[in-house]
């Protein structure tokens, strides 16, 4: 009986309640992103971009700050690194503390390295899970296939019905 009042206890404070800073910093991400596309942007288009971004701070410099110099140290070097550019400009346009900036680069540098060292699998995005999905798929619809060919054959004196059934 103390466990269930425990796993409430616990549970329900740290998993329900999220961090609302991280709440926040996935507004200013998702309104960046949609706006940030590699090219420029014209001044009605920039205009809009920094209001929205702007609106999902909500006077949060620091956090601008944050995506600004994470998206500076993840994009250097990378072939698209032109729109992670975009973002931190973005982000500074919008009122993000310059002051805070460098220091979220090395933060953003120490992600990139970490993303680089995972080694490519040549899986799908979905992993695994997903490959083995496709591959369960085939091999059920070559089943079912093979018992409709085998369905339609007529049953000779040395068959039994059992022979025609198969499992998935």
């Amino acid at each position: 009986m103390a466990l269930p009042y425990f796993e409430h206890l616990f549970y329900h404070a740290c998993m329900i309640s999220p961090d609302p800073d991280r709440l926040r910093y996935a507004q200013i991400a998702g309104a960046v992103a949609r706006h940030a596309l590699g090219w420029r942007l014209t001044a009605d288009e920039e205009a809009v971009a920094v209001a929205e971004l702007a609106e999902a701070a909500a006077g949060r410099a620091d956090l601008l700050a944050e995506r600004a110099g994470t998206a500076l140290g993840f994009g250097e070097g990378r072939p698209d690194a032109a729109r992670y550019r975009q973002i931190a400009e973005l982000c500074i346009a919008a009122g993000a503390d310059q002051s805070l900036i460098e220091r979220w680069i090395k933060v953003g540098r120490d992600r990139a390295a970490a993303a680089a060292a995972i080694p490519y699998t040549g899986l799908p995005p979905g992993g695994l899970l997903l490959l083995m999905r496709v591959v369960r798929a085939a091999r059920a619809s070559s089943a079912d296939a093979c018992y409709r060919s085998r369905a339609g054959q007529r049953l000779g004196p040395g068959h039994r019905n059992s022979d025609l059934s198969y499992e998935r």
